[in-house]
């Protein structure tokens, strides 16, 4: 009789292939995507939307908000 625990094969996991950008060496937010939310009321007839900056390689995010969808409150 052999004991199944002693006896048991390892499991290896199947390489995974992730792309170029996310394995290389860089910079924080130095490949990052945007994305908005909202609108969100803040007050009586006064809208905010979160602006949503996400890092590619580092999975960091960071939120600004804006009280406008213009191009001056993005910037």
């Amino acid at each position: 009789m052999v004991c199944k625990r002693f006896a048991a094969k390892s499991l290896t996991a199947p390489p995974i292939h992730l792309p170029l950008d996310r394995i290389r060496e860089s910079a924080v937010f130095e490949i990052t995507g945007v994305d908005l939310s909202g609108p969100l009321f803040i007050k009586p007839k006064a809208k905010a939307w979160v602006v949503l900056f996400t890092c590619a390689v580092y999975r960091a995010i960071h939120l600004e908000v804006v009280t406008s969808l213009s191009t001056e409150a993005f910037i």
